[in-house]
């Protein structure tokens, strides 16, 4: 959760369409973006309703959490009362959700230290802040769906042009170099933890675990030019990108994030929140019965249905807990063009819902659900014992949440999985927020073990996960793109 954002914002918030921008997309804005300003962005890659919204913003300040502890505090004094949800009725219906407010991310060692019960991890603690949030009181937002723009935050600034020209002279000649990507955990040793994974199952102690591990590359050049990259292969439904500040050794660092998962909405008129939770993957080049009928991956979404339900009763008006949709088979990412392989996959998702009591805020709604239960199997603390135990390297914002709050009080954020951290030495020789000399990569990747899981295809099913990076590397270097997304 952010520190309270009402104080800030100096007058009411409103939503203006940007009509001169009809026929502008989201890459050309994105390019655009002057490489010396701030940015935070969340980004859809799909036109659907269930992921419709572009958000480019300049953060005007950042709350950065380094300790779990600081972080913990922040989400105690949110619980203290429920603010009243934000009158949208001089708003255009078809307003965004998002009208300014914060933009940000809660890592997973923080979800660590809310479930202590869930045992210290063997493996050295993550350098990546606990929670990094940024203030963003201003921002355009692209409406997939209804393919229009607007401009959102105080109305005096809203009445005004935009300040950004996404015209043919941008900043699209800045690229990147990526390295081949390498494990720092080798097959058999991810092998041999998941038979020790299966122990743990057949013992009766966890029925799930999510267990995963890092892909490591040599980075130089833009981040926001690798997120491009990486964006225009997956077509995330959920994703993110993040400039941090320069840490205090002096090294720059970023995330970027093509999840094509929800963690959580919440709109604050309805009080109703849904999570989509996913588990089973398969290559885009598969049959998708295979994903569709296999007993393994039914089963393995089915445990992770009855952990969110029973994590989302915590906080529910009771009975209001509903499956929506017990399995929906969705393609995820860029199909193949002639000639290639595709980068994409197919996911099984669920769609759960839940109307949070009254009295209760978004944060009484995170300390029930986070982490995600995806990422971590089931049952929970049992599972987050496991990993504990069997991870060799600490997760940081991978398998947390990267999203937004909404001065309005709507709220959504996504699991972070598909994940580049990227951290190294600032370019001394540009002037560009985002321009790294000397840097790595790291992009982790997981599997859900369950009872009748084979080592051998789990690992298979990681090295999926990364086709979309692994492309990129295949292509490197890299500019980005502002070719229209289909």
């Amino acid at each position: 959760m952010p520190p309270p954002i009402a104080s800030l914002v100096p007058s009411p918030p409103t939503a203006i369409p940007i009509p001169a921008w009809h026929a502008v997309r989201p890459e050309a804005v994105w390019a655009a973006w002057p490489a010396q300003r701030p940015l935070a962005a969340l980004r859809s890659g799909a036109d659907a309703e269930a992921s419709r919204w572009v958000i480019l913003a300049e953060p005007e300040s950042a709350q950065i959490h380094q300790q779990p502890a600081e972080a913990i505090r922040l989400l105690t004094a949110h619980s203290a009362a429920a603010p009243a949800p934000f009158d949208r009725s001089s708003l255009d219906p078809h307003a965004p959700p998002f009208l300014g407010g914060w933009i940000g991310q809660l890592s997973y060692h923080l979800g660590q230290a809310l479930e202590s019960a869930s045992g210290s991890p063997a493996q050295p603690a993550s350098t990546w802040p606990a929670a990094a949030w940024f203030f963003c009181p201003r921002a355009w937002v692209f409406d997939r769906l209804r393919q229009s723009w607007w401009a959102v935050g105080p109305s005096d600034w809203t009445r005004q042009p935009p300040d950004i020209d996404p015209g043919p002279a941008s900043n699209s000649v800045r690229g990147f170099d990526l390295g081949p990507l390498r494990p720092t955990m080798p097959a058999a040793d991810y092998q041999a933890a998941v038979r020790r994974a299966l122990s743990a199952i057949a013992a009766g102690d966890i029925y799930q675990v999510n267990l995963t591990h890092a892909l490591h590359a040599e980075f130089t050049g833009s981040t926001r030019a690798l997120f491009a990259a990486l964006a225009e292969q997956l077509r995330p439904w959920y994703g993110a990108y993040l400039e941090l500040p320069d840490s205090a050794a002096g090294s720059r660092r970023a995330i970027a994030c093509a999840s094509p998962e929800l963690f959580l909405s919440f709109d604050p008129r309805t009080r109703r929140v849904e999570t989509r939770p996913m588990k089973g993957t398969r290559r885009a080049s598969a049959d998708p019965a295979e994903l569709r009928d296999n007993p393994k991956e039914q089963a393995e979404l089915c445990m992770i249905i009855d952990l969110m339900r029973n994590d989302l009763g915590r906080v529910a008006a009771v009975g209001s807990v509903t499956v929506a949709h017990h399995r929906a088979i969705e393609q995820h990412g860029r199909p193949a063009s002639p000639g290639e392989s595709a980068a994409g996959v197919w996911q099984a998702t669920a769609t759960i819902s839940a109307i949070l009591r009254e009295g209760l805020t978004l944060a009484h709604l995170l300390r029930a659900t986070f982490p995600g239960g995806s990422v971590t199997g089931a049952p929970k603390i049992a599972a987050m014992q496991q990993i504990a135990r069997l991870e060799t390297f600490a997760r940081g914002p991978y398998c947390g949440l990267v999203g937004y709050v909404s001065i309005c009080g709507h709220a959504a954020a996504n699991i972070a999985i598909r994940t580049a951290l990227i951290e190294g030495e600032p370019d001394p020789a540009s002037t560009a927020r985002d321009a790294i000399r000397s840097g790595t990569l790291t992009y982790p990747v997981g599997a859900g073990i369950v009872a009748d899981s084979d080592p051998l295809s789990e690992w298979r099913e990681t090295l999926d996960k990364a086709a979309g990076i692994a492309a990129i590397v295949t292509h490197a270097p890299h500019a980005p793109s502002t070719r229209a997304a289909p």
